[in-house]
């Protein structure tokens, strides 16, 4: 009789800690984590360090290699896209190397994670325009500051990693630009909480344009080079899009998988979907306020 076989879609902290999780609570469970990038289980929280130079080298933002993984018995493999779930059969289509192949399941975790939230702007995809969620994310946009030395960067968002990339930012000598629609700066806080934020920031010559919406993004050539909006246009040599993050729910939502209101993968609370054998995790689900319900 085949081992019973559980798949992880997504290999960052709710992937990687279901598949541990199983493991431990059943050690004859034969579990496959499948990760889309090179990168499992970092500490996110330390790219804006990583990105000032105060961390030496990505590697040490790595909490644990698959080869860790490897001798607690769980197989782990990068490289490897999920780009169907074929519930009825209980088997996922994977494409890695340019190859496609079926995997069996018969429980499967999704940890696919959140996506950042791009705005419908002319120009976010020139050269110079970045989003910060994965590992690679960093990794780019740091080689980015290495090799172009970028004068004046924009932010456009003002919640807490746009906060923490201005820091970033002025450490490495880039003057800022922060652009959002809201009159004021993180905006889960009252205003008179951020105010000692805004008059650090202001000391340290970040320029702010609030409440207003940004237009688009000019390039000359490939490489951005303005941000626009209804007030005028800012002469910039690199873009971060810090403006929030949406579930990454499309692979569920394709399979049939409920979502809610908010984008987010609904669950129980035993983190199960309405679809038998699938479970789902991380910030791909819609969650219960604890306060509202």
């Amino acid at each position: 009789m085949a081992k019973k076989r559980a798949i992880v879609v997504g290999g960052d902290a709710a992937g990687m800690s279901a598949a541990s999780q199983m493991k431990r609570v059943n050690p004859d469970l034969e579990v496959v984590v499948f990760e889309k990038g090179a990168h499992i289980s970092y500490g996110a929280c330390g790219m804006p360090y990583y990105i000032a130079g105060e961390i030496a080298d990505s590697d040490a933002l790595l909490a644990l290699r698959p080869e860790d993984f490897a001798a607690r018995g769980i197989e782990v493999r990068t490289g490897c896209e999920i780009t169907q779930i074929r519930s009825g059969s209980r088997s996922v289509e994977v494409v890695a190397a340019g190859s496609v192949s079926a995997e069996r399941y018969d429980f499967l975790v999704l940890a696919t994670g959140g996506t950042p939230r791009r705005p419908e702007l002319d120009g976010v995809e020139l050269e110079g325009v970045f989003t910060l969620r994965t590992l690679q994310d960093g990794i780019d946009l740091r080689s980015c500051l290495d090799r172009e030395r970028p004068g004046r960067a924009a932010i456009i968002g003002t919640g807490f990693i746009g906060m923490e990339m201005v820091e970033a930012f002025l450490k490495r000598g880039v003057q800022v630009v922060l652009f959002g629609r809201s009159d004021h700066i993180l905006t889960s806080f009252d205003p008179i909480f951020a105010a000692p934020l805004l008059d650090d920031l202001r000391r340290r010559k970040v320029e702010f344009v609030t409440g207003c919406q940004v237009r688009g993004l000019v390039g000359e050539g490939d490489q951005v080079r303005s941000v626009v909006t209804e007030r005028g246009a800012w002469h910039v040599d690199l873009v971060l899009l810090a403006a929030g993050l949406l579930p990454g729910s499309g692979l569920a939502r394709s399979a049939g998988i409920a979502c809610g209101s908010s984008g987010g993968i609904v669950v129980d609370d035993r983190m199960k979907t309405n679809i038998p054998g699938i479970y789902a995790a991380g910030d791909c689900i819609e969650t219960h306020h604890v306060v509202s319900g």
